[in-house]
């Protein structure tokens, strides 16, 4: 029996290795220029013209390889947007088993293209294997548009207010060039880059690159949107330019100037405007906020360059070597505007009112560095380094109005109706308090950071090690200066000032080293195990100098920044009961074992932090020093499983839970008096707060049909919710919070969205979006000297958005509706309840008339009912347009007018609603000008 088994085994052995491969490869390149190599190509191999039994897409050296299993005859299919498909005979034998066709050749299809250039309805989309292909020939956008104005209007991918990307519901982690990372501040890229300049958008999930070297197959992959850049883009520098004047004395001016090539991808831009640029009306008339523009009405100014280079090896090949480099200096400058309305909700006693308008201006001045290399030693061996540095130098000018009242009122300022010396007998009778200030602020920041890894890769498949180290140093210097002006309508005193210096210098460093080992126990199942080391030390002050105790300083006409010119002046009149030195240090241990297994269809991970901390404090305050310490262990799990059930459909569970301490210094028994009108207590009995959270998401794409489907679930739940409890006092308006834990925390949210193709064409395109949120939150609030009663809400939110898009020849029309009903429910005081709704409604034609010029405009209504504060009703139309004419060889210089709101109506508010209160805020941050562009672009070294 052993001898039989024996036999049978050296019988498979011997069939395995005589087994034949059997391969078609070549490389697909255009027939006029037979260097401009063709990427993406689709190749498939097909069996009696019909059944397919191969396919590929070709790599980014146009190259590509099939592989079969069986001798026979073939027809090989190549494909390519904008080209005549090619087909091929191949014929396979055991004497000839491999066809290599080297270059194989194609032709522009000029009818298609010519199709292209009048219908504009060229294939939007291409799904090969796991990867997106938006074909940006499909798309229409302004002359001089830049990548943002084309990625809007890719289905399935979107971007959000702060210019963060979303594919299909999961978040876009970085933008590649040619399929390498190029730019890491993608808003960047997106904001200077010419659209024209783009040939394909490719969109896939992609394994990390030091895991890639190491050989984990990890299922925790990323994903990514690749820019393919045209040929004729390449090798070359590339230059777009932008300047514009505008009504309003509104200008701006950008270049940006980008050179890629295979090994290098360089870049140098500069830009300046006082239209806060990343806050205008996109082309279907929805205002947009890039992450660095700032909230209010201000003037950028920013310059930089980036460099990134590697050698042309492969990722895991040995003396692979990347570099990278980035330099940007900003300078901002501007103010902003902001109305804040307050409704403070203190139980049994009447509510309070508070009405506040404040004015600003901000200068931040800024300098970033960062550099990095990678280099592999050999096939089994990598280093890798980075090295960056910040600095902040920012300067911050505030005054702000401030009215307090026992009822609503509705004059038309009512922040200053108890200011000033002249106060009306109606409102003095509901008057509380009132105060007036400014505030001038001037800080600097310098942090630096530097880290280095190493990477193993073991012999033994699946096993490798990856150790490092990072060492951090920020060092904040600064005060700030503010004079109050307090007055009360309730008390004996009725009015005081206060004029303070407040300096808080601090300096923090941090340490971290980890070593992580990687094994794999078979093909499917593998584990990770971490120990990370981390220390952190952190020394700061908080001094207070009560300037208004020198009679001089008292008084409101005296300059802010004016200070006794001796330190022991000073010294003098420092507030001992608030100023506090405090130096703390943390070590943590943490050890991370994760089990991840990876089937067919299905990928699964599962892991916990188990972690040991030890802290200290030295904290000095009011003469008295505080030295507490402490000691403990902690965990947090996470389980996540994807399923991939049909071709493009996916469906992914997520549940992670970890722990929310409170601080050292939150748990000494100490008083905060720093603010004349909040008086804040310390608990030394908080407990631990948990946090759990859980999400599924769902997702398909008919690939045959082009429509996709996606949904999603989250929730969560805080138990021992550390809340702040509030006391007001009804006669100064003064508050009391002490913190303290409290259960019954919990939010819920579901959403779906589906877009359909109406017709076989896609001239009709219909999207759906819908969304509800409920959350459940608990606070206890109330009048000083009356028991505190829980003031529980559940708020309702609900979300839908249709949006319809057509296009036909050279017109194109989008409209969109959308409702928002934002409810809240207090279950205690139903009085309170209210029922907000937003309405939204927009429509956008576009004609593109053949002799290059290009007509867009926008119209949307926006409005509100059903707030309980009367600055949230309201209706507003906003009406942008757009006319661009293209002029010169290659449509190089284009003409724009843009005209902004030009019926000055768009305004932002907001409404947010806690157990305590219900906030109402707007801010003036939206222009209306109408601007004159022009737009050129042009090469160098190059056509």
């Amino acid at each position: 029996m052993k001898r039989l088994f024996i036999i049978s085994l050296l019988m498979v052995v011997v069939c395995a290795a005589t087994a034949q491969v059997y391969m078609v490869q070549g490389r697909v390149a255009d027939a006029k220029n037979v260097k401009e190599i063709l990427p993406s190509a689709s190749v498939q191999l097909f069996k009696n013209d019909t059944v397919a039994v191969a396919a590929a897409v070709t790599d980014e050296n146009g190259k590509f390889s099939l592989k079969l299993s069986a001798p026979g005859r073939y027809r090989l299919l190549v494909s390519y947007v904008g080209y005549t498909n090619v087909a091929l005979s191949v014929e396979l034998t055991k004497e000839k088993p491999k066809m290599d066709f080297g270059n194989i050749l194609m032709k522009h299809d000029e009818k298609l293209l010519e199709e292209l250039k009048v219908t504009a309805l060229a294939q939007e989309l291409t799904i090969k294997a796991d990867t997106f292909i938006y074909h940006a020939n499909a798309f229409r956008v302004p002359e001089g548009s830049t990548i943002s104005a084309l990625i809007k209007q890719l289905p399935g991918l979107t971007m959000d207010s702060n210019g963060n990307l979303t594919f299909q519901g999961k978040t876009v982690s970085s933008i590649l060039v040619n399929g390498k990372p190029f730019i890491s501040d993608a808003n960047t890229a997106m904001s200077n880059i010419v659209s024209d300049a783009v040939q394909d958008i490719a969109v896939y999930e992609k394994a990390d690159e030091e895991k890639e070297f190491a050989g984990v197959h990890d299922s925790e992959k990323v994903t990514v949107v690749d820019l393919k850049i045209k040929k004729e883009y390449q090798s070359q520098w590339s230059v777009n330019t932008d300047a514009g004047v505008g009504t309003n004395q509104k200008y701006m001016a950008k270049a940006f100037a980008a050179n890629f090539t295979d090994k290098r991808r360089t870049a140098v831009y500069a830009q300046v405007n006082n239209i806060s640029e990343s806050q205008v009306a996109d082309e279907n008339g929805n205002w947009q906020s890039n992450s660095w523009g700032a909230s209010g009405l201000y003037t950028y100014r920013k310059a930089g360059a980036i460099m990134s280079w590697d050698n042309g090896k492969a990722n895991t090949a040995a003396k692979y070597l990347k570099m990278k480099a980035e330099i940007e200096v900003g300078h901002d400058d501007g103010g902003n505007d902001e109305i804040t309305n307050v409704e403070r909700i203190i139980g049994s006693a009447d509510n309070l009112f508070s009405y506040q308008r404040s004015l600003g201006s901000v200068s931040d001045k800024e300098l970033n560095l960062n550099a990095g290399a990678t280099f592999n030693i050999d096939t089994l061996n990598r280093i890798m380094a980075t090295l960056s540095y910040h600095y902040l130098d920012n300067h911050n000018k505030r005054s702000s109005n401030l009215s307090t009242y026992s009822a609503a009122v509705s004059i038309t300022n009512p922040e200053k109706g108890l200011v000033g010396d002249e106060v009306s007998g109606g409102l003095e009778a509901i008057g509380v308090n009132s105060n007036t200030s400014q505030m001038l602020s001037d800080n600097r920041n310098n942090s630096f950071t530097v880290n280095a890894r190493y990477m193993h890769r073991f012999k033994k498949e699946g096993y490798s090690l990856d150790a490092g180290v990072k060492y951090s140093l920020t060092n904040r210097k600064g005060g700030d200066d503010a004079f109050t002006a307090y007055r009360y309508f309730n008390v004996a005193e009725p009015s005081f000032a206060d004029r303070r210096y407040t300096c808080s210098p601090s300096d923090y460093s941090e340490l971290t080293a980890k070593v992580q080992l990687d094994g794999a126990f078979n093909k499917n199942l593998r584990f990770t195990v971490e120990y990370n080391y981390n220390m952190t030390d952190q020394d700061s002050e908080y001094e207070i100098y009560r300037l208004d105790r020198y009679l001089n300083y008292s008084q409101p006409g005296l300059p802010l920044g004016v200070r006794p010119s001796t330190a022991d002046s000073l010294a003098a009149v420092i507030d001992i009961e608030n100023s506090f030195y405090s130096h703390s240090t943390q070590h943590r241990h943490r050890v991370s074992p994760a089990l991840v297994g990876v089937w067919d269809k299905v990928e699964a991970r599962i892991s916990a932090n188990l972690e040991y901390h030890s802290e200290s404090l030295r904290y000095k305050r009011g003469g008295v020093t505080y030295s507490p310490s402490r000691e403990y262990f902690d965990y947090a799990p996470n389980f996540r499983l994807k399923w991939k059930p049909v071709k493009n459909g996916e469906i992914s569970l997520h549940y992670s839970g970890y722990a929310y301490r409170p601080s050292l210094l939150k748990l000494l028994p100490i008083t905060d008096t720093s603010d004349h009108t909040v008086e804040r207590v310390n608990n030394p009995h908080l407990k631990l707060q948990r946090n759990n959270y859980f999400n599924m998401y769902g997702s398909y794409f008919n690939d045959k049909r082009g429509d996709s489907y996606n949904i999603y679930l989250n929730s969560g739940m805080h138990s021992n919710k550390i809340v702040d409890i509030i006391e007001s006092d009804p006669q100064t308006g003064n508050m009391r919070h002490t913190q303290n834990n409290v259960d019954g925390y919990y939010f819920l949210s579901a959403g779906f969205g589906t877009e359909q193709p109406i017709d076989k064409e896609r001239h009709w395109t219909l999207s759906v979006n819908g969304g509800y949120t409920f959350d459940h939150s608990k606070n206890y609030v109330g009048a000083m000297g009356d028991k505190l009663g829980l003031s529980l809400i559940r708020s309702h939110i609900s979300r839908a958005t249709v949006y319809l898009k057509w296009r036909n020849g050279m017109w194109s029309v989008n409209v969109k509706g959308a409702y928002t009903g934002d409810f809240a429910r207090y279950e205690s005081t139903p009085e309170y309840n209210q029922d907000g709704h937003t309405y939204e409604c927009s429509l956008q034609p576009q004609v593109d008339l053949p002799f290059g010029m290009k007509i867009n405009t926008s119209f949307m209504f926006y409005g509100r009912s059903g707030y309980a504060d009367e600055i949230m009703n309201h209706d507003q139309w906003l009406w942008n347009a757009t006319i661009s004419q293209s002029l010169l060889r290659n449509k190089a210089l284009t003409l724009k007018l843009e005209a902004v709101d030009l019926l000055n109506q768009r305004t932002a508010e907001y409404c947010n609603i806690t157990p305590d209160m219900r906030r109402f805020f707007r801010q003036k941050v939206f222009f209306s000008y109408i601007m004159l562009h022009a737009v050129y672009r042009f090469t160098i070294g190059g056509n």
